[in-house]
């Protein structure tokens, strides 16, 4: 007869030594900058500046790097030398104002750090507005139910499409001078083609030092568009919410005016963002680890190209 008393006394011991932990020295990695940026059209070029540091360190204190030699190309050739401004904030001269269809780059260089320098991007075309209609007859459902009156929002397209870039769009609902504290989701799309990979649901870029709110945006790829002529993209946005006065009360109000943020953006900056989202908490520990999208050579960030322009539309 086999005895079981050896085989659980072995396994006990393969569990006990499977379990012993050892521990890991990580190597340090030299610091490298950071630059992240968007060349909007019509604009001076405004950009960030830090550096990196490994998991094991303390966050450097100040993390932002003020004495960087930041330089603006077209086409190749040297057209700025952009001046720091405040905590990393580098900023182009007045009136050097970037141009919707050139091609810009930057090279970033610091003391004690590695020259970085961004890919060339090329500043889109402005978005290919047709027109922007507040659907109030088809009956919709946003994250908060009827009660915060959601209306549909749909944006028609033009004829022109550029491959490879994203549409995006942010609506904020605004009452008087107040931004309402209300939900924007997307609906649907008229061009069937679209799926989770066609959009990306972000914030806009704003300064690191900026104390404003973020405002969330819906990106979306211009593949994915079959003709475009006529497609709509339809997002829902609620009405009814709530709002802060100046003197701290808490008000319930219903929007007066939607102001409505259209942009075309080269694909750097939905990729980035999309490449940081993933699953939160417990759930994160079981993916694959995946890079951050970045588009600069010999250090972290992106420059993405956008060209944006904000209509108001009136909540009657």
């Amino acid at each position: 007869m086999r005895s079981t008393g050896g085989v659980l006394l072995i396994s006990a011991l393969i569990s006990l030594i499977s379990c012993q932990s050892k521990e890991y020295v990580l190597p340090a990695r030299t610091p490298l900058l950071v630059v992240n940026g968007i060349l909007q059209a019509d604009q001076p070029a405004r950009i960030y500046v830090g550096r990196s540091w490994s998991p094991t360190e303390s966050v450097p204190v100040p993390h932002f790097v003020s004495n960087a030699t930041v330089i603006l190309r077209s086409e190749g050739r040297i057209i700025d030398t952009l001046r720091h401004e405040n905590s990393g904030i580098y900023i182009g001269r007045t009136g050097r104002n970037l141009i919707a269809g050139s091609l810009y780059s930057l090279q970033v260089s610091a003391p004690n750090y590695n020259v970085a320098s961004s890919n060339s991007v090329r500043i889109p075309n402005p978005f290919p507005l047709n027109k922007v209609v507040l659907d109030k007859n088809t009956p919709v459902l946003g994250l908060n139910g009827t009660n915060a009156d959601p209306v549909l929002v749909q944006t028609t397209l033009g004829s022109v499409r550029v491959l490879d870039e994203y549409y995006g769009i942010s609506i904020r609902p605004m009452y008087q001078k107040y931004r309402l504290g209300t939900a924007v989701t997307i609906a649907g799309l008229a061009n069937q083609n679209f799926d989770n990979e066609c959009f990306v649901n972000s914030n806009l870029p704003r300064d690191p030092q900026s104390a404003s709110p973020y405002q969330s945006a819906f990106f979306f790829k211009t593949n994915c568009f079959t003709n475009q002529q006529g497609e709509r993209i339809s997002l829902v946005a609620e009405t009814k919410g709530g709002v802060i006065l100046d003197n701290g009360t808490f008000q319930q109000a219903t929007a007066d005016r939607f102001e409505i943020t259209l942009i075309n953006s080269t694909r750097d900056y939905p990729l980035n963002r999309q490449s940081l989202q993933g699953p939160e908490g417990l759930e994160s520990a079981f993916i694959e680890p995946r890079l951050t999208y970045s588009n600069i050579n010999n250090g972290f960030g992106i420059v993405s190209g956008f060209n944006s322009q904000t209509l108001v539309v009136i909540n009657r």
